[in-house]
């Protein structure tokens, strides 16, 4: 009766996630809270760990680098910003809703889940390496991460009931996200963060989720503008890896053609408000994979209104898949000349691979998974002459429908809301973070019926006598 019982909880919940999931793909997200999250702010004191303040991380010159205060002395970085205002602020905007949320609670304890703040730290980290100084105490954040896993309110369900949020392809590189943490929930920015890690109870329990970019926010309303550029690509090639190669390949051809339409470059220097600029005015932008399997590129086109044509294999990682329709508003071509480079072209699966295996590091290509199913939109192409022709045989109409998918789902790579929406929520769109908090409390439902599954499976003695009750039941009911 109680192992029954179990298994009717787990259908439920299920039934629960795929109408929870239909909604989403309509472009809602409900603002009812389902659960209750606390955060755990390692900048407390109990954790004993050097003192960290956000404010003393800037936003250093326009493209989203994080900086320490002291690595620019004297007002010598280009500009400064705030640590918000950055590809790698996605745990700030996430906590500064949350505490505005229905979903938010002080009390830990009582809490259904408990988010993890780390995010003062993580910019730490990111900024050391950013300014190169070396600064940063890996030692007490190893200690720090050690006292949290011997938390009382962590081990009530060794941690199931935790969220990490790990905004950089190399945040999270401690053993304790590979161990004690490994059945905590992870939001990560690549499922290859997690894919190094072995599965826990047959189970990775991880969100990929979008590189934040709130500078469009904080942009004044503008009007559309002529796209007169076709085809927009900038980011960093090389030959030594597979997707910097791809993107060096893409490059030379496209700058052979010398058309005017077609802007696409490999390590030019600008400002990332002139590249906004040039996304805001391009049809349609190249997302390729570069040195791991995301790039913050993606959230940038996806707010410019950019049609992103992904290019591949190996395939970019893919956000909030579960919410946002990949197939109807992007183009993926896979590329068939990938043998032409003389490099192993990957097996790029559709699943996860058996949970016994590990990837080797965050490079293996083997492991850069497709988080949704893009079948039904792949069209294949010999070598890069084929891509501008593809594009400009696309119907108007096709591309209009594209664009107006695109806007459908754009909101989703935002974390912070509009000032209209600020000042009225009535008219708000769901973000990043509606999808967060929904899939957080969704993650602690599976993880409550697969404890009560497991609790009723460890109790045969339960079992028998619940048996044995309803033998007597049925024997004295027929009596």
């Amino acid at each position: 009766m109680g192992f029954s019982a179990g298994v009717c909880i787990s259908c439920i919940l299920c039934v629960l996630l795929i109408f929870s999931i239909e909604a989403c793909e309509q472009g809602h997200v409900t603002q009812e809270a389902t659960c209750s999250i606390g955060i755990l702010d390692l900048t407390d004191p109990a954790f004993n760990l050097p003192s960290c303040d956000p404010a003393d991380k800037i936003v250093a010159n326009d493209q989203g680098q994080i900086r320490t205060r002291s690595s620019c002395p004297n007002q010598s970085c280009e500009e400064r910003a705030s640590h918000n205002i950055s590809h790698f602020a996605g745990p700030h905007w996430l906590q500064h809703y949350l505490r505005k949320s229905e979903y938010y609670t002080e009390d830990i304890k009582s809490a259904d889940a408990v988010f993890v703040y780390d995010y003062c730290y993580i910019q730490w980290m990111i900024g050391d390496m950013h300014a190169n100084e070396r600064k940063f105490p890996h030692r007490d954040m190893h200690q720090g991460y050690t006292a949290l896993s011997r938390l009382d309110r962590f081990g009530k369900l060794q941690g199931r009931d935790f969220v990490f949020f790990e905004p950089h392809p190399f945040s999270g590189v401690y053993s304790h996200f590979c161990e004690e943490f490994a059945r905590s929930l992870h939001l990560v920015v690549e499922g290859p963060q997690r894919y190094i890690c072995p599965a826990q109870d047959d189970h990775r329990d991880f969100l990929v989720v979008p590189y934040s970019s709130p500078e469009f926010v904080d942009d004044p309303v503008i009007e559309e503008v002529e796209r007169d550029i076709d085809i927009f690509f900038q980011g960093h090639c090389s030959s030594e890896q597979i997707a910097l190669a791809v993107r060096k390949y893409a490059v030379d051809y496209l700058n052979s053609l010398h058309l005017p339409s077609v802007q696409v470059a490999c390590d030019k220097s600008n400002s990332h408000k002139e590249l906004r600029g040039m996304l805001r005015r391009s049809k349609f932008c190249l997302v390729i994979a570069g040195g791991t399997a995301s790039t913050r590129r993606l959230t940038d086109v996806m707010l410019a209104g950019c049609i992103p044509v992904f290019l591949g294999p190996p395939w970019h990682s893919l956000p909030l898949a579960q919410w946002v329709d990949y197939p109807s508003f992007a183009v993926f071509a896979e590329l068939a000349a990938m043998k032409t480079l003389e490099m192993e072209t990957p097996a790029v699966a559709l699943s996860e691979p058996p949970a016994g295996q590990t990837a080797t590091n965050l490079y293996d290509h083997a492991w850069w998974i497709l988080d949704a199913d893009i079948s039904s939109a792949v069209r294949t192409i010999g070598n890069m002459s084929e891509l501008l022709p593809l594009l400009e045989a696309m119907p108007a109409e096709e591309i209009a429908e594209k664009h107006a998918n695109l806007r459908k789902y754009q909101s989703y790579f935002r974390y912070r809301r509009t000032p209209a929406e600020e000042l009225d929520p009535a008219i708000s769109s769901p973000t990043a973070v509606d999808a967060i908090l929904g899939a957080i409390c969704d993650h602690v439902k599976h993880v409550a019926a697969r404890h009560a599954v497991d609790a009723n499976a460890a109790s045969p003695r339960k079992h028998s006598i619940f048996s044995f009750l309803n033998w007597l039941f049925r024997r004295f009911s027929t009596a």
